[in-house]
């Protein structure tokens, strides 16, 4: 892990338009990514140097008109099925890797052994899918975003041979975000 900026977990809020949420923050009213988990007084947010504050739950009502959050992205250790199944009861879709120990996942799917290029998915009752893609390593995401399907999609690159990179749209939606991220904080 060295030579990576330390991040809080959350990777990118943004609206159907895919564009950055508008969250309201002191610091920094354009990018704020900010998740209210339970009922408590205060709210974790992420602002653009990684840093992450507290702000009071009150003044985050106040501004809930300007948030209009539909999709998280989120990184492979804070990703869990609970969180998943919560944040999709709530109307808020996330995307994210997944560790292949955590619990409550398909044991067949995990397991499975996949050549290059190939994919198994399986969905549950919920409504959270979770994906398991080969690479040059095992992938595996899960996401509760209803236009990612279990498709393998072409990535827009080409291999050495001049093959079409396809890949699953989960992926490809997490690698943009990742982008982002490391845009705004380099």
């Amino acid at each position: 892990m060295y030579g990576r900026p330390a991040y809080a977990g959350i990777f990118r809020v943004c609206r159907d338009s895919r564009a950055p949420a508008k969250l309201y923050d002191e610091s920094n009213s354009d990018w704020a990514p900010s998740l209210e988990l339970g009922h408590t007084k205060t709210t974790r947010s992420l602002t653009q140097k990684s840093t992450v504050r507290y702000h009071n739950a009150a003044k985050r009502r106040k501004h809930a008109a300007d948030i209009n959050t539909t999709k998280i992205l989120l990184e492979l250790s804070t990703t869990t099925v609970a969180l998943a199944e919560y944040l999709l009861d709530k109307k808020t879709y996330i995307c994210g890797t997944v560790r292949a120990g955590r619990k409550h996942l398909c044991k067949e799917v995990v397991k499975a052994n996949l050549k290059k290029g190939e994919m198994k998915a399986t969905e549950n009752r919920k409504g959270v899918k979770f994906y398991k893609w080969k690479d040059k390593r095992d992938v595996l995401t899960l996401s509760t975003v209803p236009e990612q399907g279990s498709d393998l999609v072409p990535s827009g690159k080409k291999n050495r041979k001049g093959e079409e990179i396809l890949k699953p749209e989960s992926v490809i939606g997490y690698n943009k975000a990742k982008k982002v991220l490391m845009l705004l904080t380099s």
